[in-house]
């Protein structure tokens, strides 16, 4: 009978053993599967973030180019836009009246009233147009700043990911050298009391 019982305790120990590493190759397995769902999905987060805001960026860089354009190379000039023609136009005709119902439609004065009124307009529209562009540009800051922090964010999940992965792995390593070596000892202990 000790000879059996010998036997039993030798194979539940080969059976144990096997167990503790399956066990634990297949939580390391599930851990690292974990760990990749975990990144894929803020990969996939990261990328959705990228396109929503790929437009807003594509914006500021058109805006910056126009004012780089405009205010440092003079490669393209102002343009007076539709709005400050009309402004333009109207407030001539109206400058026009005012002289001319006083009979000095053809004066200096009139002259002078006009061209600080066309500088003016000019000045207006100029500074209109760098701002709704500066507008412009900032949009698409804010959409650079949304996608570096989407990055940040994908590297410390993605890190954190990472590690947690070769922790399971490493965990498992653990386990099985412990299961194995506590199968080990007990067959030893048996066949010491032989």
């Amino acid at each position: 009978m000790a000879l059996l019982d010998t036997v039993i305790e030798g194979v539940a120990t080969g059976v144990g053993l096997f167990s503790t590493v399956s066990a634990t190759n297949k939580a390391r397995r599930a851990e690292e599967k974990a760990a990749e769902r975990t990144l894929d999905l803020s990969r996939d987060i990261f990328n959705q973030t990228r396109a929503d805001v790929l437009p807003q960026i594509e914006l500021g860089q058109q805006a910056t180019n126009r004012l780089n354009d405009l205010f440092i190379t003079g490669a393209q000039p102002l343009q007076s836009t539709p709005g400050s023609e009309f402004l333009l136009d109207r407030g001539v005709e109206a400058l026009d009246r005012s002289a001319a119902s006083r009979g000095r439609l053809f004066s200096g004065a009139q002259g002078e009233a006009l061209t600080q009124f066309g500088q003016q307009n000019a000045s207006l529209d100029r500074g209109a147009q760098f701002n709704e562009l500066a507008a412009l540009a900032g949009i698409g800051q804010s959409g650079v700043n949304t996608s570096a922090q989407a990055g940040g964010n994908l590297a410390g999940i993605g890190g954190q990911a990472i590690t947690n992965a070769g922790a399971a792995r490493s965990s498992g390593f653990t386990n099985t050298g412990s299961g194995i070596n506590q199968s080990l000892n007990n067959l030893i202990t048996l066949f010491n009391r032989r």
